[in-house]
């Protein structure tokens, strides 16, 4: 009979019991979204199953050091942060959907509940993905190389900070009704047009150097690579900027010819808003 304790020593073996959990989880959620017809709970559960994962491969490896806590705090402060930020979004738009999946049930009509159920159990590979780098580090008994892991705290953390700065001011700048057909060009935003995606895109090279720094972890350095092609090309960017050219025309359009895009970076010039200039 195989030792249960010697399968939950790699980070692959335990990985592929994460994934089983996500994927029922996920299962039960996609089932949650049919009767509600609102699939955009996927986003929060996504959020704060990774740091359930991480949490439950720290209690499954049966040994707490200080790297283990320190790597499991961080994912666990990330995880809470944006699956809370996501989940208020969502209660306050509740039952319309985001406009990404409004496009999604139009191209899945015909075979709904097949595409969307698949499409729930696909996230639940990529929590699994993603969650590695603790699966990696929960299971390092030795030879954690401490510079490397000390490093990708250091993103991290510096990450965390700058996503919590750029959602604070954005949300401030929204709320005041000054601001309304305007874009938010202040504080991190002067610098970049998505300041809170760089950032996330940082928190994931920490924890990258964090699963890689542990033995076996090696995977974790793909985490921050697939992060950034998600980010650029798929659910980051794109969909925002095109919400925002839809919604602020001209305004938009010159905020884009004068700030970076997604690495922070001086603005090429800063001529105030002018609400005038709504398309």
């Amino acid at each position: 009979m195989m030792n249960t304790q010697a399968f939950l020593s790699s980070p692959y073996n335990i990985s592929l019991l994460g994934l089983l959990i996500c994927a029922v989880v996920m299962a039960v959620f996609w089932f949650w979204s049919l009767k509600k017809h609102f699939l955009s709970i996927v986003d929060a559960v996504w959020a704060f199953g990774i740091g359930m994962l991480a949490v439950l491969y720290g209690i499954l490896s049966g040994n707490w050091s200080s790297e283990k806590l320190v790597a499991v705090g961080l994912v666990g402060i990330w995880s809470l942060r944006l699956g809370f930020h996501l989940s208020v979004r969502l209660i306050q738009h509740f039952p319309k959907e985001d406009r990404r999946y409004d496009e999604l049930r139009a191209q899945w009509k015909n075979r709904f509940i097949l595409k969307s159920f698949l499409f729930f159990q696909f996230q639940a590979l990529a929590q699994c993905f993603f969650a590695f780098p603790f699966a990696a580090i929960a299971n390092a008994t030795s030879g954690i190389v401490l510079s490397l892991f000390w490093i990708g705290v250091t993103f991290s953390l510096v990450g965390l900070i700058g996503e919590s700065v750029a959602d604070f001011q954005l949300k401030r700048f929204l709320s005041d009704p000054k601001s309304r057909g305007l874009v938010c060009d202040h504080g991190l935003w002067n610098y970049s047009r998505h300041p809170n995606y760089f950032f996330e895109w940082v928190i994931w090279i920490g924890f990258g150097a964090i699963g890689a720094s542990a033995p076996g972890g090696l995977l974790s350095i793909a985490c921050p690579v697939v992060m950034l092609l998600l980010l650029l090309f798929v659910t980051g960017v794109p969909p925002a900027e095109a919400s925002s050219l839809s919604s602020k025309g001209k305004l938009y359009r010159d905020y884009q010819a004068r700030t970076s895009k997604f690495i922070p970076w001086f603005s090429k010039s800063n001529p105030k808003n002018n609400p005038q200039e709504v398309l």
